[in-house]
């Protein structure tokens, strides 16, 4: 896994796994709470949210033991094991590694799509709650 990759999966984890805490206490200590309890469908949003952010939490641990694991094993020697010359087995090396990798940074880019995919809507799906929640207040103060 490339250090860029790592790093962004890292990060979005990261941010997954603090933002789930911290919207339950921007919850509980709000006036939110009010509108919260009394409009059920909008616990559908903040659930889906949290699933969502859950979801990228997943895919970014995922990812990044899935790049841990690669990086230590090196590939096998192919020209001992078939019995083939030293020179035969140095020109098909590099073949073999120019195949393994593109296959394992496929899966890697694409794990890490998906974690920000998840990662976006969820906090779509936060922010449209946390509108929804203030909305009501706004057209109160505003008459």
């Amino acid at each position: 896994m490339s250090e860029k990759q790592f790093g962004a999966a890292r990060w979005l984890t990261a941010l997954a796994v603090i933002f789930i805490p911290l919207s339950i206490i921007i919850l509980i200590s709000g006036s939110w709470l009010a509108n919260f309890t009394s409009n059920q469908w909008t616990r559908y949003l903040l659930f889906a949210s949290w699933v969502f952010m859950t979801l990228s939490t997943v895919l970014g641990v995922v990812n990044m033991v899935s790049g841990a694991g690669e990086e230590s094993s090196p590939l096998p020697d192919v020209a001992g094991d078939a019995g083939i010359g030293e020179e035969e087995g140095r020109e098909s090396e590099p073949l073999l590694s120019s195949r393994a990798e593109p296959k394992g940074q496929e899966v890697e880019q694409s794990l890490l799509l998906g974690q920000v995919s998840c990662f976006l809507l969820g906090l779509f799906l936060y922010v449209a709650f946390i509108s929804w929640m203030v909305l009501p207040k706004i057209g109160l103060s505003g008459l």
